[in-house]
């Protein structure tokens, strides 16, 4: 009687998405109701109200079922196979909230879940390698759209663009600008030993001095509010910052 209440809710809920062209048989309701209390319990960890959280989730038991196949390669427990997808799904939104260390600590901590940092990373890594094949314009684009949407809810960036048509006109420009230097890099020099992360950050930096300047406004991203969202130090953006602007032949 249990699993059939459980499976009633996944279906309710619109769990199984009609896109995904699979048997629904009992065992993959169950884990797939297992998977939805499971990312519902770690965003009540987090105390976040769930509900808003649905699509989200709805997205991240998408992934978890067609990411099936490789839960034997990489030896994963249910519970990591649906981190694991509750991720993507994260950066899919661009949604840069939680970081994982964290999201795994609850996890182990909290809810008492099995779920081994190694095998997630492994996975997350497979995962990357497939989807970008090492291009470099893909994977500073992913670490560019998360940081923009941190800095667009960064109190200070809100007070100085205090005009919604302002705010809109700055996104969309600086997204048109990023896109244009990223080619612009990628043609101009190997990119291949650079972090993503840093090439993301230096864009975003020289971006923002481009856009506001046409806005004209002083510019709005320092080097330490981009480093505090990307995680990583300022003065690598200040030095690295120097070799980019210098390859796309920008004067001071």
């Amino acid at each position: 009687m249990k699993n059939l209440s459980e499976n009633k809710k996944v279906t309710e809920l619109g769990y199984i998405n009609k896109r995904i062209d699979i048997s629904i048989d009992p065992l993959t309701r169950l884990h797939v109701f297992r998977i939805a209390q499971f990312l519902r319990d770690l965003l009540k960890a987090l105390n976040e109200d769930t509900q808003n959280w649905e699509k989200i989730i709805d997205r991240a038991i998408y992934h978890a079922l067609n990411l099936r196949p490789i839960k034997k390669k990489f030896k994963l427990t249910l519970y990591e196979l649906g981190l694991v997808s509750f991720w993507i799904s994260l950066i899919e939104a661009g949604i840069s909230k939680f970081s994982l260390p964290r999201l795994i600590m609850i996890s182990r901590k909290n809810l008492r879940k099995r779920i081994m940092c190694k095998r997630i990373l492994n996975v997350l890594s497979f995962l990357r390698h497939i989807k970008y094949s090492y291009n470099v314009e893909g994977e500073v684009m992913y670490y560019v759209k998360s940081a923009l949407r941190e800095i667009f809810n960064h109190p200070y960036i809100r007070n100085k663009l205090n005009q919604p048509e302002l705010i809109e006109r700055y996104r969309v420009e600086i997204l048109d600008e990023i896109d244009k230097i990223i080619s612009e890099l990628y043609e101009n020099m190997n990119l291949s030993g650079f972090s993503r992360r840093v090439i993301a950050a230096c864009c975003l930096y020289i971006a923002d001095k481009i856009i506001c300047n046409k806005l004209n406004i002083k510019p709005l991203l320092s080097a330490r509010i981009i480093a505090q969202i990307l995680g990583i130090n300022q003065f690598t953006i200040l030095r690295k910052y120097r070799i980019f602007k210098n390859a796309l032949g920008m004067k001071n």
